[in-house]
């Protein structure tokens, strides 16, 4: 598919006057925010094509996707369900997490708000993280509070809030998040390690299928490929591999059950789960990994995982049973 007829002119004009909008008006309404997301489609269009081009090569196949970056190259594009929104929302998200796996697999939520002078600070913990629930990179981990400027804190995080996300790789979904401030608490790292072991599990129709493990992340990243049993796999991605050895988290059962129960009503969705001596911690679910611009070497990794995807259906969720007679009972929405 050839966007020559798209010039970059048109697409910067379309971003202008969408996003422009978009923080004019009350975009409470669904109707408002079609409206909004037509305005930007075509820099949607032509951001999702230039990035793909220039960072994995060819121009994407949107009609007819065969690479695993093809298919979330469309999916920006062509699949845009309010539910990929709210559960990209880091704290929306939560409410499901807690239905489909349960609330022990959350971490510790200690306050939320748009203003971190509302914060109850006397009532924090002595380690936390200051996060927004709609942005990336938008961290802050504090180990001392008695150290903390929060009057800095405050200026950085109402940058935060203004912060929109949505138009740097075309993932419209982002643009819908109510942006909000949060605090929870801070995962500790493994002796040596600037973060926790990240585990990103790339579920296809609730089957965990590959496994991107990163640690050092923020600092010095490495990124191990594995498949589901833990078994090193011939593929690399954006950051050179660990140079030690990993182990097989002993409990990666508990692991792969949670990715499962998060992941089995899509064709896709990478669950990222924490490790923490034992406890599986829930970190976010990812419905378009790097933008649909993920590098992977050698590319026909690329093509394996797109074969998943296309073949890839969530399984049918059962119906809830239908009341006895004389009997209420209430039903839960699904998502």
């Amino acid at each position: 598919m050839h966007l020559q007829w798209l010039p970059d002119g048109l697409a910067q004009a379309c971003r202008r006057v969408g996003l422009g909008l978009r923080r004019r008006i009350d975009w409470g309404s669904r109707a408002k925010r079609l409206l909004i997301d037509a305005i930007l489609y075509p820099s949607d269009l032509y951001t999702s094509v230039t990035t793909h081009r220039e960072k994995i090569g060819p121009v994407p196949r949107l009609w007819a996707p065969r690479t695993f970056n093809e298919h979330i190259q469309a999916r920006k594009l062509f699949d845009r369900r309010p539910v990929y929104t709210r559960l990209a929302d880091k704290l929306a998200v939560r409410d499901y997490v807690a239905r489909e796996a349960g609330s022990v697999y959350l971490p510790e939520l200690y306050w939320q708000g748009k203003d971190i002078r509302e914060a109850p600070r006397a009532d924090l913990p002595s380690r936390f993280v200051i996060k927004s629930n709609h942005a990336v990179g938008t961290v802050i981990l504090v180990e001392s509070p008695a150290e903390v400027d929060w009057a800095e804190v405050g200026r950085q995080t109402r940058g935060w809030l203004e912060m929109d996300i949505s138009t740097i790789m075309g993932e419209w979904h982002y643009r819908w998040i109510p942006p909000r401030l949060y605090i929870e608490e801070l995962l500790p790292a493994p002796a040596g390690q600037s973060a926790p072991v990240d585990y990103k599990i790339f579920c296809f129709g609730g089957q965990p299928v590959f496994i991107e493990v990163m640690l050092g992340r923020g600092r010095d990243p490495r990124i191990l490929m594995v498949d589901a049993e833990f078994r090193p796999l011939p593929v690399r991605g954006k950051a050179p591999a660990p140079e030690e050895s990993l182990e097989k988290p002993a409990n990666l059962a508990e692991m792969l059950w949670v990715a499962e129960r998060l992941s089995r009503r899509f064709r896709f969705v990478r669950v990222d789960l924490y490790n923490i001596e034992g406890r599986v911690v829930f970190g976010e679910m990812t419905f378009t990994p790097a933008g649909g611009a993920m590098q992977l070497d050698p590319g026909d990794w690329d093509y394996w995982l797109g074969e998943h995807f296309r073949t890839a259906a969530p399984p049918p969720v059962p119906k809830p049973a239908k009341p006895r007679a004389g009997r209420r009972r209430w039903v839960g929405t699904v998502l």
